[in-house]
């Protein structure tokens, strides 16, 4: 899955071309302090300081949690992105992602 960060990074390949998502980053700003460690973990770098809050590219944050694991303030929530049942295999995911790829 590394290849697919560095690519989603570059922005080249829309997220959801690469991969199926079911989850969102929330932040709850009346909990978040803007310490900033969200940004500074994020494995696709899709988190950037505005002000004293995190803002997060909802087009290419990719649900996984991450940024959620060192905020001691729990201000960064996981939020379901749709009622979608997760594939049961690697199989099952690819046949999905075909399904869904946008060209």
């Amino acid at each position: 899955c590394c290849w697919s960060f560095g690519t989603i990074r570059r922005k080249k390949i829309p997220r959801d071309v690469l991969m199926a998502t079911y989850f969102l980053r929330e932040t709850d700003q009346e909990l978040c302090t803007g310490c900033g460690a969200c940004v500074d973990i994020c494995p696709v770098k899709v988190i950037r300081m505005e002000g004293d809050f995190p803002v997060v590219d909802k087009q290419w944050c990719i649900g996984c949690g991450v940024c959620a694991v060192p905020c001691s303030f729990e201000a960064v929530k996981l939020v379901r992105k749709s009622e979608a049942i997760p594939p049961k295999n690697f199989k099952e995911l690819h046949q999905q992602i075909l399904r869904e790829r946008k060209f």
